[in-house]
């Protein structure tokens, strides 16, 4: 039988999900901070990677056993409005498009390494220091199996991404090098230096000056085509 989406990754589609609650100073009051989970995913991915239609065999199965091994399902997609409501007469309405669920399509945009950071949602309200949160998990995603870790990160996301000390560090490094082979280069241009744009150098002109001074030039010239090849 056919299975669309397919493969490992597809196969074990992220499924653990959060709500987050801001608590007041004297933890009397609480409130529901409200997460977007639309617009994580990269715009590109989802209009040429995945397309709009409905998953066919895809993480069927008992329900227990997609919680032991992680394994979401396509979710279904519920629009809104301009003004936030609830767009019902949407023919889309309440069908599992993959190109929707954009959960699974940051999932499916595959991590350069072991350790890695994937968009769940934005919290579109300002939070000060020392502001406390709570946070409420719903833990489906089973990485104990594989001694694998799941941690949760928040962070203050500009106009070029999330907070990566990973960046700056390697920009660092890699212009700390730079500056010192410049130096380096330097020192030994001072120390040995060597003359530029010398046209004796020129391998014609090394010929005519041997000629000039009487030295044969066959076994010369011969010398110097060896050596061009």
């Amino acid at each position: 039988r056919s299975i669309n989406p397919c493969g490992l990754i597809a196969w074990s589609n992220f499924n653990d999900s959060y709500s987050i609650q801001l608590v007041s100073d004297n933890g009397t009051d609480i409130q529901q901070l409200s997460i977007q989970e639309d617009g994580i995913a990269w715009q590109s991915d989802i209009d040429n990677r995945f397309g709009d239609y409905e998953p066919t065999n895809y993480n069927e199965g008992e329900v227990p056993l997609k919680f032991l091994r992680g394994g979401n399902t396509i979710q279904p997609y519920y629009p809104k409005t301009a003004d936030g409501q609830n767009d019902t007469s949407n023919p889309d309405w309440g069908r599992p498009l993959v190109r929707k669920d954009e959960h699974f399509i940051v999932w499916m945009r595959v991590a350069a390494l072991p350790r890695f950071r994937k968009l769940w949602g934005k919290i579109n309200q300002d939070i000060r220091k020392g502001d406390v949160l709570e946070v409420s998990i719903s833990s489906k995603y089973n990485s104990y199996r594989y001694d694998g870790k799941k941690s949760i990160v928040l962070s203050t996301q500009s106009w070029v991404g999330g907070k990566n000390r990973f960046l700056g560090i390697a920009y660092l490094v890699v212009g700390g090098v730079c500056i010192l082979l410049g130096f380096g280069f330097l020192l030994l241009l001072t120390l040995k230096p060597r003359e530029l744009g010398n046209c004796n150098d020129l391998s014609w002109n090394k010929a005519v000056q041997r000629k000039s001074s009487g030295l044969p030039t066959d076994y010369h010239g011969e010398d110097l085509a060896g050596q061009e090849q």
